[in-house]
């Protein structure tokens, strides 16, 4: 099997255990809107921006380190020896975190979040068990990852999944137990992905104890962790501000949102997954990637193609379905939010350049500035165009940090990679502008958005064919010959 077709077949495999999560939530969301209010969502967007306090002092960037670190190693005791120090730490370090926060956030939180009270103290001690019990996923299915074992991955994901899905619908409806059956539902499936990751993984697993781990986390994980944390940070400080000037039922609109943009997340990090593997492997042996260019922009027209439908069409799929109608504004809301993924997906390439030069510090410097940004435009904007603001400026910092990437990647550091900036700007303009027309009912004709979804089509093609080499065309044409 070709290397390309394999990172296709891993992206499928790998979006398999994304989208059926993500289609079933948004099928149950006439349940969860019933069972559960926007102030309800609030409260859970608030818990877990207090475990982001935790996530952020025990973040050790151990992904970056096994990518990075992971085909230096030897097969054998002395790969095992790295991965099973990283665990051990791991654990050590949320451990310690976990009970000096049990005893201490009845205290501190009330100081950071004006809503705070009994039920949130109840709350986020349920957090605090799930937070311990994922203290390996993040070296577990790195390491499944780079193994190449999709499947696997996939398999764990989906069961975690759905334990987690079963128990909080039972709790929900039939124990009508609230917002406390979310919390419970995600507990179980936590402590049931610990339990199958150890059980498959079970022979990495040696009693060997490597010193250079530590000089790793130091010199490539610590300085990675906010380039791997930003998009969350930048999240909850949107979060908190919503708080600061909002009512906690604003909160939980902007929070339930998110829905649509996780998905996409996923299916970046799938697509992330899919293809960094080989591009790393294939610029650090060879110094150069030439098919880059072609999977950037299969990427793009697919994802751009996507979410433009899901732009148009979200607010009617909503009243088909039944949603509650104090959730209908999310309709309008989680497309703009997902607008982020067109964003970020033309600076993978750029971050991985950055992590093969080891100059993980670039990412410290990128998510200072954009954060500050965030920080400056979440003060001016929330206050007065309320949730938004916080998307619009979600939206600029996020752009921002594509702009700085470009600048470390290819002048600083002197990469030259292959990417057609001209399309992309193209697709990020006409998305931008139709959002705009939904979001402010210029649009609301089924007629108008089947023919703007149609002419867009008929562009890719163009843009395909007048500034791309015919990539996409050539590889679809290649697909239906070998099809038929």
């Amino acid at each position: 099997m070709s290397q390309n077709r394999k990172n296709a077949t891993n992206f499928f495999i790998y979006n398999f255990p994304i989208w059926v999560p993500s289609v079933i939530s948004f099928a149950l969301l006439p349940v969860y809107t019933a069972y559960l209010t926007p102030k309800d969502y609030g409260i859970r967007a608030v818990i877990l921006l207090a475990i982001l306090i935790l996530q952020l002092c025990t973040n050790l960037g151990t992904n970056w380190i096994i990518r990075a670190k992971y085909y230096s190693y030897d097969l054998g005791t002395q790969r095992n020896s790295f991965i099973s120090t990283l665990v051990l730490i791991t654990f050590i370090l949320k451990s310690a975190f976990s009970i000096f926060f049990f005893f201490i956030a009845p205290y501190i939180f009330p100081l950071i979040f004006t809503d705070w009270n009994g039920i949130f103290n109840s709350l986020f001690k349920i957090q605090l068990l799930i937070f311990l019990f994922d203290f390996c996923k993040p070296v577990f299915t790195q390491v499944l990852i780079m193994d190449g074992l999709a499947k696997t991955y996939s398999l764990l994901t989906l069961s975690s999944y759905f334990c987690n899905l079963s128990v909080s619908l039972y709790l929900l409806v039939v124990k009508n137990n609230g917002i406390f059956s979310l919390f419970y539902g995600e507990l179980t499936g936590s402590i049931l992905f610990l339990s199958l990751s150890f059980l498959i993984l079970r022979h990495k697993i040696v009693f060997q104890f490597q010193k250079e781990a530590i000089s790793d986390i130091i010199k490539i994980g610590l300085p990675a962790v906010p380039k791997s944390l930003f998009a969350q940070i930048q999240e909850n400080i949107d979060r908190y501000f919503l708080q600061l000037f909002l009512p906690v039922a604003g909160l939980g609109l902007y929070s339930k949102s998110q829905f649509l943009k996780q998905g996409f997340d996923n299916t970046y990090k799938a697509f992330s997954n899919a293809f960094s593997p080989s591009y790393l492997k294939s610029m650090s042996e060879n110094g150069k990637d030439t098919e880059g260019k072609k999977i950037m922009a299969c990427w793009l027209f697919l994802i751009s193609g996507m979410l433009l439908f899901l732009i148009l069409f979200m607010p009617d799929i909503f009243r088909i379905m039944g949603v509650n109608k104090n959730f209908w504004i999310c309709a309008k809301y989680a497309p703009l939010l997902s607008f982020q993924i067109v964003i970020n997906s033309y600076g993978m390439l750029y971050s991985n350049n950055i992590l093969i030069s080891r100059k993980t510090y670039l990412f410290t410097v990128r998510s200072i500035v954009a954060g500050i940004t965030n920080i400056v435009l979440n003060l001016l904007l929330i206050p007065r165009i309320g949730v938004p603001g916080a998307i619009l400026s979600s939206l600029i910092s996020h752009s921002l940090i594509i702009v700085l990437g470009y600048y470390f990647s290819e002048r600083v550091l002197s990469f030259k990679t292959e990417l057609n900036l001209s399309v992309y700007l193209l697709v990020l303009l006409i998305l931008f502008t139709v959002s705009a027309s939904v979001y402010f009912n210029y649009i609301n004709s089924v007629h108008a958005k089947i023919s703007i979804l149609i002419i867009y089509l008929i562009l890719l093609a163009f843009f395909d064919y007048a500034f791309n080499e015919h990539i996409v065309w050539n590889l679809l044409r290649r697909k239906l010959k070998h099809a038929s």
